[in-house]
């Protein structure tokens, strides 16, 4: 009895399957994941005036 087994990424043709098991796939994941958010904190500091004025001018406190 064989299996289908489906991974997203990368594959091997062997019986084995993907390249990279489940803890692979967690490591990869979770590097992504903090390499995201520290993007995301870079660009809203990067921002942050721009952010920061339309809150201003958007809850009041308007300069006419």
């Amino acid at each position: 009895m064989t299996t289908n087994h489906a991974c997203s990424g990368l594959f091997r043709a062997s019986r084995a399957g993907c390249i990279l098991g489940r803890q692979g796939w967690v490591e990869i994941h979770r590097l992504l994941a903090i390499v995201t958010v520290g993007l995301v904190l870079v660009h809203l500091y990067m921002h942050w005036d721009w952010i920061a004025g339309m809150t201003k001018r958007i809850l009041g406190g308007r300069d006419k």
